[in-house]
């Protein structure tokens, strides 16, 4: 019995120091990068710092950024996944907010003054070809909300056409109408300095000043750290990652789908021109919005950029 007992007791202790090892293996991994930084300092401000965010805009890039950030000025990073009129202020902290609301922004603009936020936008058109890819390559045993599950369903049974239908609606007139309140949004804060707008694509041209202005923008210009956030926030730059990588989603995997094929991009989009040539009510609302929040070039040109990106 003792001689069972010690054997337990090594092979526990084997197994301890085994787990510390892949983890100290794993340098490149998340948890230990931002250790690897050395122990945060307390960032103290009453400021409350917030990302406006909407679905399809780069959501998921934004709140790992932010996490990090977060850690790395040793500040409270919270998330608000139901935006409403009574979201809080969180002051002194980094708010997430998914899926924003034009009447809930008000009113956090209105019961937070001099709120720093950042308010996420992406071309609409572009929006309704990553989400339909997204949704229609959902994987098996996904977290994502039921609807969103049937949907991925119904679009792997349809025409191409009745898909882009479907999520051009979604993102509308149903569900969250995340390109309708963005563009709600980028109306109501347009001429607020405390809001900043940053589009999807600025991260394509030059992630790492975009992610400077984002810091500057909460922080102010001259802060001392600015350097040391954009090189965290660098970690989820998919051009910087390898192919592999890319497809694991990044540092933690699972999120491969976020990532479409560049040829089944461009099929995408040859049929939504096709759709708008036929005058589709909804697509044709979608590329007013496009106009209304400033791309100025067509479709036809945004999709070759769009679909080798």
């Amino acid at each position: 019995m003792r001689l069972h007992g010690f054997v337990g007791a090594a092979v526990m202790i084997c197994c301890i120091l085994s787990g510390y090892s892949l983890r100290t293996a794993r340098q490149g991994r998340e948890e230990d990068y931002v250790s690897d930084l050395g122990p945060p300092p307390v960032f103290s401000t009453d400021v409350p710092l917030a990302i406006l965010s909407h679905r399809k805009t780069g959501d998921v890039r934004y709140s790992r950024i932010m996490r990090d950030s977060a850690r790395l000025l040793g500040m409270p990073q919270k998330q608000v996944h139901a935006m409403n009129d009574s979201s809080p202020c969180n002051r002194g902290a980094i708010t997430f907010y998914w899926n924003a609301v034009d009447h809930a922004v008000q009113a956090l603009i209105s019961h937070c003054p001099g709120m720093r936020a950042v308010h996420s936008v992406r071309r609409p058109s572009s929006m309704v070809v990553s989400d339909y890819l997204y949704t229609k390559n959902l994987p098996l045993g996904t977290g994502e909300m039921q609807w969103r599950k049937d949907l991925g369903m119904n679009l792997r049974q349809h025409n191409m056409s009745w898909g882009l239908n479907q999520i051009c609606e979604s993102l509308t007139s149903t569900h969250f109408k995340n390109a309708a309140q963005m563009l709600n949004i980028h109306e109501l804060s347009k001429n607020s300095i405390n809001i900043l707008e940053v589009r999807y694509e600025d991260f394509e041209h030059d992630y790492d000043a975009t992610t400077a202005s984002i810091f500057e923008h909460f922080l102010g210009r001259n802060h001392s750290r600015i350097d040391e956030l954009v090189k965290v926030a660098g970690r989820h730059d998919t051009a910087r990652m390898t192919l592999e990588l890319r497809k694991q989603g990044g540092e933690r995997g699972g999120e491969s789908n976020h990532i479409a094929d560049a040829s089944e991009k461009a099929n995408v989009y040859m049929e939504m021109k096709q759709m708008l040539e036929a005058k589709n009510p909804c697509l044709q609302s979608i590329v007013q919005m496009d106009a209304q929040l400033g791309y100025r070039d067509d479709l036809s040109a945004s999709s070759m950029t769009q679909a080798s990106s």
